[in-house]
């Protein structure tokens, strides 16, 4: 699995450049936040330079800030940039975080999409809601809106917490976590902690499944995160 971050200016994001190739037959499993004036759903449009054809999995567009999480198949192997454009030109704080995956099923790989949210107090502790998964071999994806205080943010139990880019400011980078399931789970509940707790608080979950394959399993070769 590798794992890039990115950002921009104003209402346009993208990812680094600067990685391994990816891999044709894998999935590309993207996250983006974007913290703007309006809500609703800012993203206008998600590509690649390999052509990937994307599609929405998770989102939570009810309060600032926004939580994407997109996922594509990829047709073609080589080095690849992730674009994404929003609606609104006053996106700010935003990020892209990006991973590969191999295992996953031919089509459809998406079992559990879930948005949890928190509308009140400063909790620490943030969680998903309950879920339970069809197939005992499930790559889980999931990361959070919390902002900027991340040298205490911790993963879950049993997850791996991605590493961040030190200017967690200039990007608001939400934590970042993955584990993966290697028997059903039945009404689990994700956590991931952060230092400072905020009145707002998104997290989204998305499992991805092998069909009741093989087994889903990270790339071997990992990449330390990059920011803009």
């Amino acid at each position: 699995m590798w794992a890039s971050w990115g950002g921009g200016t104003g209402g346009y994001y993208y990812t680094p450049s600067s990685h391994s190739s990816m891999t044709s037959g894998n999935y590309s499993i993207v996250g983006i936040r974007c913290s703007n004036s309006t809500t609703g759903n800012s993203v206008s449009s998600i590509y690649d330079d390999l052509s990937t054809n994307y599609s929405l999995a998770t989102s939570y567009t009810d309060h600032d800030p926004e939580l994407y999480t997109y996922y594509g198949k990829l047709t073609a192997s080589g080095t690849n940039v992730v674009h994404v454009t929003f609606t609104a030109a006053d996106c700010n704080y935003g990020y892209i975080a990006v991973v590969e995956v191999s295992g996953l099923a031919a089509s459809n790989p998406v079992d559990v999409s879930d948005a949890a949210a928190t509308d009140g107090g400063s909790p620490t502790d943030i969680t998903s809601n309950a879920f339970t998964t069809t197939h005992a071999n499930e790559f889980v994806f999931g990361h959070s809106s919390a902002c900027c205080a991340y040298d205490g943010m911790d993963p879950g139990t049993g997850f791996t917490l991605v590493a961040k880019p030190d200017n967690c400011c200039s990007l608001y980078t939400g934590g970042l976590q993955y584990q993966i399931f290697s028997s059903i789970q039945t009404n689990f509940v994700a956590h991931m902690t952060a230092q400072y707790g905020e009145p707002r608080t998104t997290m989204l979950t998305t499992t991805f499944s092998d069909g009741g394959g093989g087994g889903a399993t990270p790339m071997s070769s990992t990449l330390p995160l990059m920011g803009i």
